[in-house]
């Protein structure tokens, strides 16, 4: 189909753009005329065509740079194709020559640029988009013919949209219409010669031209293309062809050359083209001129106007009968000729071909569409014939006939050219030899359209819909109609046909083309933005019958089957027919359509209902009348459903519907006698499946209709008994008859308009203590009583009183006066109530509203009663019969009522108030006032008037008192005071009354001025809390108070006279402009801005009664912003010092009052509470004890537990991290104890630098520190003013806590040598003396040096260690700050099999118990056979294992395990019986094992049932761990290898720097270099960064991982070894050679500095057989290192970074310093941790084996009578997480196919030891000795227990099904881990051991029976064994290692221990002894596996 622009002038195209432009940038919605529901749109970039598929149920769309295909569902893109270059924009393709010269243009000294080298050049611009003008089904299966301006002409794959074939190139014999095509105009502006410029980029992509001078040249729509047979006789063609007819320009004018033309400029061509490869069809091998149809044009051009008119020629369409082929074209010469031209299909002698041509117009429009359509058969019987031609013009539409005879010869094409053609070759067919006539007719020309529109067509398409022809049109405005065509007539020239046309709907945008989907009544609408998809109906939108009749639309017709207005396919009938057919008989009875003659009479309505009342318990026949009632299909009946009493069956008789009803009673609750109810119609097939009938003169299904009972009693009485019953008044009863009535007589049977009937009568006042007062009840019909029960009483019943005291209910006996009057007495009332009169006639209400209300007062109480007697509240109320009753004492008058008054009384209804006793003021309220008024006064008093009408006025010294209200009963005024105009002491209050009588007050008021001189504190925070201290005087004064502090309210708690205190409010919740009376200061403060408000900052005002107090200047608040919390210090703290808490921040002086809580979080309780004071504003200090030292503290748990801070400044509240209390530091000795001054002192202890500064005292001195570190402290010895021996303290004293450690006594100072003092000796001994001294003196001094050199060296010593440590120190520090990401290979995991995998954990003890691989022993298998079948009855199974446990020596643990392996192996590819056997043997374990404490259940591998546990998950989670954890697993592996190749590893004992567990940590500091190694491997070199400290074999490692992460063959890997290039000689390396160092024993590992490789070095990896015959000569030489010692590297021990007896090094450095190493590998493993983790305990959807084991678990705990949650979580965490995962994690080699070093399986048992934290039920309390790898995880931990707590839930809520389960094993099947009948006789080989125990518990259960068929089977069993023994190679090869190939030693060694049963879960120390410390767990790789 080919869509046409719209021929617009250009301002209006330009405005055009502009609105497309403007609605496509929001997205577009349809604007539908009429209701109707745009189903899907889709937004598209330009699109220019579509077509739909039915094939294929798509819709194709061509848009500007892609070609799509869409679902038409959903209007989603299915696939789609590319079709412009964005990148090809060039505007001139200087690349491309053209294919002729132009001489004429191209001249040599004029070189334009559209020339190259005299040739003109193309013209490219995909980059704009493509244009599409054929888009239609290909004769190909599944393709398409697409016909483009970019893509030419090619054949689409519809569902790929791939090109299949396209072959023609040839640009320039192909016609220029294939590639000039668009729906736009591509107007040219303002070409000159030698510039190109344009104003549009809408050009023809290939387009040959030259300058243009003209301003408006438009290039024409110019192509149709269809395939059709081919029936030439040309050998060779194929049996389609597809013709093009297009418009070819032969030459073209250039500028400057307007005076040269053409007159066959124009020529149009149609040519045939080979459908596979599009390449020409012709007659010969070269096709000529004669190959082609030319139609040449006979009209002379205008040289002069025909450039600057236009050449807009164009193709519109054509199509073909069985001899001829038609074209419709618009030719314009001038004017417009729109013509059909027609030629032969078959080739004809003469080159014209059978031409002949006729114009042709719609109406006075030329074609712009046309399409050839079936019509339908009411059109068909007027057209006489099934097809027509339809087309369309700019206005208008019409039809033409292409058949030989016609009834309307006028529309006649096939016949009007006929008689042309015989006039011009005088032959009707193609087989002639005349030359012809060329002239054009004009027979077809202005032919009647069928119909005509206001708006420019642009596309259509005609539907066919139960019989009707339907046009559906399209315009340029976006409006839609829809148009039927009922009948063709045609006389002489004249046709005209009978039409109906509605706007159907509208979108926004010029519509392009339409296509119709008609199974679905699709309409697709395509405009350039959008594609929109609808219904061409809206049947919906007709809720009636009637509706949907009248509105004759052709698509739709009530179907009363369904109750809607439907199309005829969706109606249900019993013949169902095509939706093109016109309606049968048949069908019209089931389905009713407007144009097939139905009226609104047809549709059904009910004509009447018989009876209107249907009584209970009575049989009675409904009727229903329907009009036009429908006919059901077969096996359909009438129903008739009654709501609410059931389904009758409807029968016809008569026309009429008739069904028996039976009602038994109404429904239940009813209090009604009559029931109000529908009948609704129904029809279906049985009294359940119905459906209701719509009735057209009903709103709904239903018809009312009434179900009485006459028998039921209401409290409406007889007003409530319907109208076909009557009341038998005596028996106060609804009846049918007077027969149900008392004795039968009919005078008591009375009909309901006669029933008795009591008239309402208003509430009657009644005084107390009244006697004989009576009560009246008027009506009509009131019966008489008769005999002497019947009789009328009145019942009274307190509805309200204010007192409690009245009696409750009374009765009296009513007087019948007549039949209309009846009185009852009234009982005497004490108090004033209120009461409610019923009349009841024989114990039944009247007319059940027999009500009155009685109002009983009391004038005493009126008056104000004992306590106070006042004449204005006694005269108040007018409405009751009081007064005042002025007897002769004052004291005796009061209110009285009015006949108990016996003297002169003033009463309320008509006495004067002034005659009321004087007026007297009793209180005032309040007695102080402030001086600028606005208080409410209350005063109260004495006869102080009835109404505020009598009060004149209220004033106080003067100044009025306004009145606002009088509370009569309360004898209180309200009132506002003025403001004052002085202060007063005391000064009465004046009443004035009405009548001008004024009263001066006994009590006196004062008037004081209000006044503040002093607020304290002045500064708050926003937050509020501060209490405020506000002195000043007259704050009593008044009625309310309040106060305002910088715009926040303050709330007051006190105050007195000249004192206030008040608690400010926080800011957020101040109402700044609360205290703003008026709307304009609101107003105005809503305009005031912050800078504004300025002036008001610190404003204080103190509210009396809404005014604001005066203030003395200089008292001012400020309300600050609240603390911001900088920074607390400290963060660590010694436990035994005391010390003040410094929280620094902002606005802290602000505060009033501080407070800060110590919250000891892991006990939960506040340790401490200290009051804080502000030490200034950014600093606040709150002083903390020696907790320990408190009275009543609780104890501390272990150092380094953090602490919480809850800082509470005044409201403002703050939540931050405490301190963490740490041991204290202390002292322990000194060295040396005696020492001088100027000496040095090594002061040992701990923690001596972990708080901050500190000070050394000696003796009090304070001594100068020349080095410290944590453990130890250089001092220099002070001078001390004390004698030498005196003993001194040494005191460690800390400079920022109040905390000291000294050592008393332990020092003492060395005295000063002297001689000694001469002694009265005898004189030989003197010189003796002397030389002994001398020799003394010497020897000292000889000492003292070395003493102090010794300590020198010791300084050194600790100076160098200090400086050692700092560096590890900043090292660790580093590290922890870098980033700690880690881009591991993201290749495919690769795990192993399943058979591989189960082998691996089933029959770990392959030394002891292998894989069974005996062989088959004949006549074995049948026993085997019976065997399985015995382990498939669950009580054999109980009791083999029964008997196999009886005696626990009887088998080890392996042999357990090794039975549960051998159970699974025999189930596998029998999920069912995996299943039961699992369930089977865990229920016998819990029972047997239902005495011991639950939470050590399933905590080893000590039974079989547990070992099958393991071996059941290995199965049913092996599709988990696959899927979902073996890539995250895989993941962390990788990741712990790489980084730990970052930093040295211990190639002996695979301790590393960079590891995830303490104990495999490298605590050394090794100083290492990054090398680069340039390897050549097979002539390529690779780059591997290596530590200078790695072994060869760590080299050679890392190269290994870089070649296997690349993919490169490593099979000869092992057979290469490194050779260095090294000063033009190789030197082979290796980790031990003949140079290595060996010293007592010990060789060391070369490394690669040993070589003294500098980086890069040049390294060849070459095979071990190429050295070893390397020759000696060349310029390379081969050296071979020489042995230096006498023992042999090889024969000495190896180490490589720490020497094991080492210990010297070891003993320098703190190893604790290492521990920040941990750190930084736990941050970069995190993710990957995260991970793993995940991926194990994901909650979306555990798997189905989690989720069947953790039922079974639930169950278990249900039967045993467990309800404490923490025991089923310890279940479960002991079944799955730590009996697999565990397993799992640390053996990563059972799953993948993995190399574990010694530094991965360490970090994965800290991983393994994460797991079996997280799911322990109890908290952790870690201390300073605990492991490290605990205080590791310990905040991740808490994290992971969340985790798998709601993993645990997920997984417990629901069951899995059998089929999951099923697909979980169904993933394990293939090769088993063993075959089932070895498996079968290993297991046969322990029944035979213990077959006694077990025969003997068969017997001793009862199953004698099955214990003898069992014994009979081992028998069997045991012959057969015994006549077959094995072989000695049989034996040899019974068991086979499957790990013996691929697996050393020490990996066999470490699988071997994974089962050894050690602890798995903690539990509570108090009940179950445990290990003395948690560290125990976890210690080594095989704890915690199974």
């Amino acid at each position: 189909m080919h869509s046409r622009r719209l021929r617009v002038s250009q301002p209006y195209r330009a405005m055009l753009s502009l609105i497309v432009t403007v609605y496509s940038i929001g997205a577009l919605s349809s604007h539908i005329v009429q209701t109707l529901d745009p189903v899907t749109s889709l937004s598209l970039q330009r699109a220019s065509i579509m077509m739909y598929d039915d094939e294929s149920k798509s819709i194709f769309v061509g848009d500007a740079h892609y070609f799509y295909r869409i679902d038409t569902e959903t209007l989603h893109i299915d696939a789609s194709r590319r079709i412009t270059d964005p990148s090809n924009c060039s505007r001139f393709d200087t690349n491309k020559p053209a294919a002729d010269k132009d001489d004429s243009f191209c001249r040599e000294n004029q070189a334009p640029k559209e020339c190259n080298n005299g040739k003109l050049s193309f013209f490219t611009s995909t980059c704009t988009g493509n244009e599409y003008f054929v888009l239609q089904d290909h004769h190909l299966p599944n393709a398409l013919l697409v016909c483009s301006s970019l893509e030419q002409c090619q054949t689409f794959h519809k569902t790929s949209l791939e090109s299949i074939s396209r072959q023609d190139d040839n640009v320039e014999k192909a016609p220029q219409g294939w590639f000039c095509n668009s729906l736009h105009d591509k107007d040219m502006f303002s070409f000159v010669v030698g510039e190109i410029t344009s104003y549009t980029e809408e050009f023809c992509p290939v387009w040959r031209y030259g300058p243009i001078d003209q301003s408006n040249f438009r290039f024409p729509h110019r192509i149709a293309a269809r395939i059709i047979p081919e029936i030439s006789h040309t050998s060779g063609s194929n049996p389609y062809i597809l013709l093009l007819a297009s418009i070819r320009e032969k030459t073209r004018d250039h500028a400057g050359k307007n005076n040269w033309f053409d007159l066959e400029n124009i020529e149009m061509e149609i040519t045939k083209r080979n459908t596979s490869t599009y390449k020409a069809v012709c007659t010969k091998d070269e096709c000529n001129s004669a190959d082609f149809s030319r139609f040449l044009s006979t009209d002379p051009y205008d040289p002069e106007n025909r450039e600057k008119d236009g050449s807009e020629h164009e193709f519109i369409a054509f199509i073909y009968d069985e001899l001829f082929l038609y074209f419709f074209t618009n030719h314009y010469a001038g004017e417009f000729q729109p013509l059909i031209t027609r030629v032969c299909r078959s080739r004809s002698s003469y080159s014209q071909n059978g031409l002949v041509r006729s114009k042709i117009s719609c109406g006075a429009y030329r074609p712009l569409h046309v399409l050839e359509a079936k019509i339908g058969e009411e059109l068909s019987e007027s057209w006489g014939e099934t097809n027509a031609v339809f087309v369309i013009g700019q206005h208008s539409m019409c039809m033409f006939s292409m058949a030989i005879e016609t009834n309307h010869e006028v529309v006649g094409i096939r016949k009007q050219l006929d008689n042309q053609m015989e006039t011009s070759y005088n032959r009707k067919d193609c087989d002639f030899e005349d030359p012809p006539n060329t002239r054009v007719d004009t027979v077809l020309q202005n032919i009647a359209p069928v119909a005509t529109y206001q708006f420019n067509l642009e596309s259509f398409v005609i539907d066919i819909v139960h019989g009707h022809t339907v046009a559906i049109l399209a315009t340029d405005s976006g409006t839609i109609f829809r148009t039927i065509i009922f009948n063709a007539t045609s006389e002489g020239d004249s046709f005209q046909a009978n039409t109906k046309t509605d706007e159907y709907l509208q979108v926004d945008a010029q519509v392009l083309q339409l296509q119709l989907r008609y199974q679905t009544s699709q309409l697709f609408v395509l405009t350039q933005k959008r594609l929109y998809s609808f219904r061409t109906h809206r049947c919906e939108t007709f809720l009636s019958c009637s509706s949907c009749i009248a509105s004759m639309d052709p698509y739709c017709g009530w179907c009363p089957a369904i109750n809607s207005c439907v199309e005829r396919t969706k109606c249900p009938m019993p013949t169902p027919q095509a939706r093109s057919v016109s309606s049968s008989s048949h069908a019209r009875d089931f389905w009713l359509h407007g144009l097939d003659g139905e009226t609104a009479l047809s549709c059904p309505s009910l004509h009447d209902l018989e009876p209107k009342y249907i009584s209970v318990r009575k049989n009675q026949v409904l009727s229903m009348y329907i009009n036009s009632l429908p006919v059901l299909r077969p096996g359909n009946f009438w129903f008739a459903l009654v709501e609410g009493y059931g389904t009758f069956s409807f029968h016809i008789v008569n026309s009429s519907l008739v069904a028996e009803l039976y009602v038994p009673m109404l429904l239940q609750d009813s209090t009604d006698f009559i029931h109000q109810t529908t009948v609704t119609l129904m029809h279906g097939i049985n009294m359940t499946q119905v459906w209701p009938l719509q009735l057209e003169n009903s709103s709904s299904s239903s018809v009312p209709v009434n179900i009485y009972d006459c028998n039921l009693k209401t409290p409406l009485g007889c007003s409530g008994c319907p109208s076909i019953c009557g009341w038998c008044a005596y028996d106060n009863k609804c009846a049918r008859s007077h027969d149900l009535c008392r004795d039968g007589d009919p005078a008591m049977f009375l009909s309901v308009d006669k029933c008795p009937t009591i008239y309402s009568l208003p509430s009657q006042l009644v005084h107390v203590n009244q006697p004989a007062a009576t009560t009246e009840w008027l009506g009509s019909q009131l019966v008489k009583p008769q005999i002497q029960h019947d009789q009328y009483m009145c019942h009274f019943a307190v509805i309200g009183s204010s007192l409690s005291s009245f009696p409750g209910t009374w009765q009296t006996v009513a007087n019948y006066k007549n039949s209309s009057h009846i009185e009852c007495p009234i009982p005497v009332q004490t108090e004033a109530i209120v009461l409610q009169v019923t009349l009841a006639f024989n114990e039944v209400p009247v007319d059940g509203i027999s009500v009155r209300v009685l109002e009983f007062f009391d004038c005493f109480l009126q008056g104000g009663g004992v306590n106070r007697q006042d004449c204005g509240r006694c005269l108040a109320n007018s409405s009751i019969p009081c007064g005042w009753c002025q007897r002769n004492q004052v004291l005796d008058q009061r209110c009285e009522f009015s006949n108990d008054c016996e003297t002169d009384i003033i009463l309320a209804a008509t006495g004067d108030i002034d005659a009321c006793p004087q007026p007297k003021i009793v209180s005032i309220q309040p007695q102080i006032l402030p001086i600028f008024g606005g208080t409410e006064l209350f005063v109260s008093g004495e006869n102080l008037g009835r109404s505020m009408a009598d009060i004149r006025s209220v004033s106080i010294a003067g100044v009025k008192c306004n009145l606002l209200d009088f509370h009569v009963q309360l004898g209180t005024i309200f009132c506002k005071v003025d403001p004052f105009l002085a202060v007063y002491s005391a000064t009465p209050l004046i009443f004035q009354t009405r009548t001008n009588l004024t009263i001066s007050s006994d009590i006196k008021v004062q008037v004081v001025r209000p006044f503040v001189n002093a607020v304290d504190p002045s500064v708050g925070i926003r937050a509020g809390g501060a209490k405020v201290t506000i002195k000043g005087d007259g704050f009593d004064a008044g009625r309310h108070l309040s106060v305002i502090l910088d715009d926040v309210p303050c709330n007051v708690t006190f105050y007195n006279q000249t004192v206030m205190q008040c608690v400010l409010s926080s800011a957020s919740e101040a109402n700044v402009i609360a205290r703003r009376n008026t709307e304009e200061s609101l107003k105005h403060s809503l305009r005031v801005t912050r800078h504004q408000r300025s002036s008001d900052k610190g404003k204080v005002c103190v509210y009396i009664d809404g005014q604001c107090g005066s203030v003395e200047d200089g008292v001012t608040f400020t309300v600050r912003d609240n603390p911001v919390l900088l920074s607390t210090w400290p963060a660590v703290a010694p436990s035994l010092a005391t010390f003040d808490v410094i929280l620094t921040g902002t606005n802290m002086d602000a505060v009033q009052h501080a407070h800060l809580s110590v919250w000891l979080q892991e006990n939960n309780v506040t340790i401490w509470n200290s009051t804080c004071t502000a030490h200034n504003a950014s600093a606040t200090l709150c002083p903390i004890p020696v907790l320990h030292s408190v009275v009543g503290m609780p104890p501390m748990i272990l150092p380094g537990v953090p602490t919480t801070f809850y800082f509470q400044a005044d409201s403002a509240r703050y939540i931050r991290p405490g301190v963490r209390f740490m041991a204290s530091p202390a002292i322990t000795r000194i060295q040396p104890e005696l020492a001088s001054p100027g000496d040095i002192m090594v002061v040992s202890g701990e923690h001596l630098l972990s708080f901050g500064s500190f000070a050394m005292y000696v003796g009090g001195v304070k001594a100068t520190i020349d080095g410290r570190s944590d453990n130890q402290v250089t001092i220099e010895v002070p001078e001390i003013e004390t004698s030498a021996g005196q003993p001194l303290d040494v005191v460690y004293q800390l400079l920022d806590f109040g905390y000291n450690s000294s050592l008393l006594g332990s020092f003492q100072l060395r005295s000063v040598a002297s001689s000694p003092d001469a002694t009265p000796i005898a004189a030989g001994l003197v010189a003796t003396c002397i030389v002994i001294v001398l020799v003394s003196v010497a020897i000292y001094h000889k000492s003292r040096r070395q003493r102090l050199k010794k300590e020198q060296l010791l300084i050194k010593q600790m100076q160098d260690l200090e400086s050692q440590v700092i560096d590890v120190a900043r090292q660790g520090f580093t590290e922890l700050q870098e980033d700690g990401g880690l881009a591991v290979s993201a290749g495919e995991v690769d795990p192993r099999p399943y058979y591989d995998h189960a082998r691996r954990v089933l029959f770990t003890y392959i030394d002891t118990h292998p894989i069974p691989t005996k062989p088959e022993l004949p006549g074995t298998g049948e026993c085997l056979d019976r065997f399985a079948f015995f382990l498939e009855q669950e009580v054999f199974l109980k009791t083999l294992v029964y008997a196999l446990e009886k005696d626990p020596r009887a088998l080890n643990v392996r042999d357990r395990c090794h039975i549960a392996s051998l159970l699974m192996c025999i189930a596998h590819g029998n999920p069912p019986f995996a299943n039961t056997i699992l369930s089977t043997l865990l229920q016998q374990y819990f029972v047997v094992n239902a005495k011991k404490d639950p939470r050590l259940m399933l905590r080893r591998t000590e039974s079989i049932a547990e070992k099958l546990l393991t071996a059941w998950l290995t199965t049913a989670m092996y599709r988990t761990v696959v899927k979902d954890v073996a890539k995250p697993l895989y993941n962390l592996i990788q990741a712990l290898t790489l980084y730990s190749w970052k930093g040295p590893v211990d190639a002996i004992t695979g301790a590393a720097t960079y590891t995830l567990n303490s104990d495999a940590l490298l605590r050394e500091r090794i100083e290492v270099q990054l090398i680069i190694l340039r390897i050549n491997l097979n002539h390529t070199v690779y780059e591997v960064t290596v530590n200078s400290c790695d072994t060869i074999s760590q080299a050679r490692a890392k190269f290994k991982a870089l070649l296997i992460s690349s993919s490169v063959d490593i099979q000869d890997f092992d057979q290469r070894i490194f050779v260095l290039r090294q000063n033009d000689a190789l030197r082979v390396m290796s980790d031990v050679d003949d140079s290595s160092i060996v010293e007592n024993g010990w060789v060391r590992l070369n490394t690669v500095s040993f070589y003294k490789v500098e980086s890069p070095a040049d390294i060849d990896f070459v095979k071990s057989d190429i050295i070893s015959q390397a020759p000696s000569k060349g310029k390379s030489k081969l050296i071979r290192s020489q042995p230096k010692q006498r023992v042999s590297p090889y024969d000495a021990r190896p180490w490589h970074l720490v020497k094991p007896t080492d210990d010297t090094n070891a003993s320098r450095i703190p190893s604790e310093l290492f521990l920040t190493h941990l750190m930084t590998v736990k941050m970069t493993m995190q993710p990957f941790v995260d991970g793993l983790m995940e991926a194990i305990f994901n909650t979306e959807q555990p798997p189905a084996a989690v989720r069947y084991l953790f039922r079974l678990l639930d169950e278990q705990a249900s039967a045993l009578g467990i309800t404490d949650d923490r025991v089923r979580h310890i279940w479960k965490s002991n079944a799955l997480p730590l009996r697999f995962w565990v397993n799992l994690v640390k053996n990563p080699d059972f799953v993948l196919h993995v190399q574990q070093s010694r530094v991965v399986t360490s970090g994965l048992s800290t991983i393994a030891q994460v797991i079996m934290d997280s799911c322990s039920v109890s908290n952790q309390f870690l201390g300073k000795n605990s492991p490290a790898n605990k205080h590791l995880y310990r905040k991740e931990v808490a994290l992971y227990k969340q985790r798998v707590m709601n993993y645990f839930a997920v997984a417990s809520q629901s069951s899995p099904t059998e089929e999951e389960l099923h697909a979980d094993f169904e993933f394990c099947s293939g090769e088993p881990p063993c075959p089932k009948l070895n498996a079968l006789r290993g297991l046969m080989d322990y029944a035979m051991k213990f077959k006694n125990e077990l025969l003997t518990e068969l017997h001793h259960q009862q199953y004698a029976s099955l214990a003898n068929d069992f014994q009979s089977t081992l028998s069997i069993y045991t012959n057969q064994s015994e006549r077959t023994q094995p072989t000695t190679k049989d034996e040899e090869i019974g068991y086979l290692n499957v790990y013996a190939d691929d697996e050393d030693e020490e990996i066999l060694e470490k699988r071997r221990s994974v089962v050894i049963d050690e602890d798995m879960f903690e539990i509570e120390r108090e009940s179950i002894p445990t290990p003395d410390s948690d560290d125990q767990i976890l210690k080594s790789p095989q704890s915690g596996v199974f």
